[in-house]
């Protein structure tokens, strides 16, 4: 049960309790194994909590999903999206920076701890937060059970919005696509309960409010042993402040400056060795930018295939805005773009 391998029970003619408990046949098996390892007792003990373990772990129960046809259907299609979780179209070449944040997040990340653990990422707008944390999901999912990305936590901020966020962490944790809460006879308590059993990756991204985290992960007890939630806002004090379990804080920092100016040419100029005059009109716009990264992709997506006269006058537009006015430069820019290119960028 260490191995940190999937385990998917499916408990066929038999009663999960007889498994959890070894009552029944299980206990006529165990009472000839104690007799025929009486030296060795201490074995026969871990076939014990591992089979215990193992029953406590949600599963197939062939009393439960019938026929045959329809269980093996099951068990398939729960397989398969095991498999697929950690697949992803999102492509970390051409994120610049992003290697260097993953080394140091997966440093706590995976710390070796079997229990619960929660981390936040912190920062300014367009600094990467969401970037870095779906390179993050997609690196580790292969290894949890289930796995769910809430985005856009921000915009969630009334009750009716946040329980259709709640609906979809379970359902999607629990491989339910037609969960729905809100028609529930049996409660969230039987779900939760499911829930606890399992190893689950969960990523809030961009939240905005502790109200709205305290709703989503209303407890440690949700969650089974090696599970992990990323949180991701731009507001320190809801990681500060959330008591329900002690959040792990990293920080997401500027771009140094070698990092700024290959995101720079990779988008204005589609080349990592820019010639003089493109390495002069990088240092201007990442005196601006402060190594945003969204600053520096939507100003170099404004530029790119412009005359060098146009990107010169552009650049100097962008003198206007103090240095740590970066909403104001993210407006600009964004502003510049053609219809087409906001899509792109």
């Amino acid at each position: 049960m260490d191995c940190n391998k999937w385990i998917v029970p499916v408990f066929y003619g038999v009663d999960p309790r007889d498994v959890r408990n070894q009552r029944g046949s299980f206990a006529d098996a165990f009472a000839k194994h104690e007799e025929n390892f009486k030296h060795e007792l201490e074995k026969v003990k871990t076939w014990r909590s591992a089979l215990t373990a193992a029953a406590n772990l949600s599963g197939w129960d062939s009393q439960v999903t019938r026929p045959d046809s329809t269980l093996i259907d099951k068990i398939v299609e729960d397989i398969v999206k095991k498999l697929n979780c950690g697949t992803s179209s999102a492509n970390l070449k051409g994120l610049v920076g992003n290697e260097r944040r993953m080394q140091e997040v997966l440093s706590l990340f995976q710390d070796g701890f079997p229990d619960f653990r929660m981390l936040g990422f912190w920062g300014t707008g367009g600094i990467g937060k969401t970037t870095l944390a779906d390179a993050i999901y997609h690196h580790v999912s292969n290894g949890f059970q289930s796995c769910c990305f809430l985005a856009n936590v921000r915009e969630h901020d009334e009750r009716r919005k946040l329980l259709k966020l709640r609906q979809k962490l379970l359902s999607n944790t629990l491989g339910d696509k037609n969960l729905d809460i809100s028609t529930l006879t049996i409660g969230l308590g039987i779900l939760k309960d499911r829930l606890s059993r399992m190893k689950v990756l969960i990523v809030c991204d961009d939240v905005s409010t502790l109200s709205q985290l305290e709703f989503l992960i209303g407890g440690t007890d949700w969650f089974g042993p090696g599970s992990r939630v990323i949180v991701t806002t731009r507001d320190k004090q809801v990681l500060i402040h959330f008591d329900i379990y002690p959040v792990r804080i990293y920080e997401v920092e500027e771009l140094d400056g070698d990092e700024s100016v290959q995101l720079f040419c990779q988008r204005a100029f589609k080349s990592s060795h820019p010639i003089e005059y493109q390495l002069q009109l990088s240092k201007m716009v990442l005196s601006v930018a402060n190594g945003n990264p969204l600053a520096i992709k939507l100003i170099g997506s404004s530029l790119r295939g412009k005359t060098q006269s146009y990107q010169e006058s552009e650049v100097k537009k962008l003198k206007q805005f103090p240095k740590q006015d970066i909403q104001n430069v993210l407006k600009w820019s964004f502003d510049a773009l053609d219809f087409e290119e906001r899509n792109v960028s």
